[in-house]
């Protein structure tokens, strides 16, 4: 008998450009997020991560510096989990997903309406 509960695990990036700005995306008729999505279950949470931030921008080179935070829906049985990310690259294609992108500086975020508001206090840090 198993007794174990399963999780989905979703993941998204605090990506920012030599200029220290920050990608933010803009879902379809929505708000503002960042680039991420949820991990397969064949995936690494770098090759996931690494995929999603590819399939919603088009971007090809990306670092992934750390963890920033890691949150608890169990509304939804998921995982949030956001890393701390670097690109050189600017220019983005963006997926069918999204319908405008942006890169801002951290002091004018809160100037943008987020899917989840705390996605703006983990951005600061």
């Amino acid at each position: 008998m198993n007794n174990h509960k399963s999780f989905n695990v979703n993941q998204d990036a605090v990506l920012r450009n030599s200029k220290d700005e920050v990608l933010i995306l803009k879902r379809t008729g929505g708000k503002w997020m960042l680039p991420g999505g949820r991990l397969e279950n064949d995936e690494s949470p770098k090759s996931g991560l690494l995929r999603e931030i590819k399939e919603e921008t088009g971007i090809n080179e990306c670092e992934v510096r750390g963890v920033l935070n890691v949150g608890l829906s169990e509304s939804k049985n998921t995982f949030l989990v956001t890393f701390s990310c670097y690109t050189e690259e600017e220019k983005i294609v963006l997926s069918s997903e999204h319908e405008e992108y942006k890169w801002v500086k951290v002091k004018d975020i809160d100037k943008h309406e987020f899917s989840f508001e705390e996605i703006k206090e983990i951005i600061k840090t």
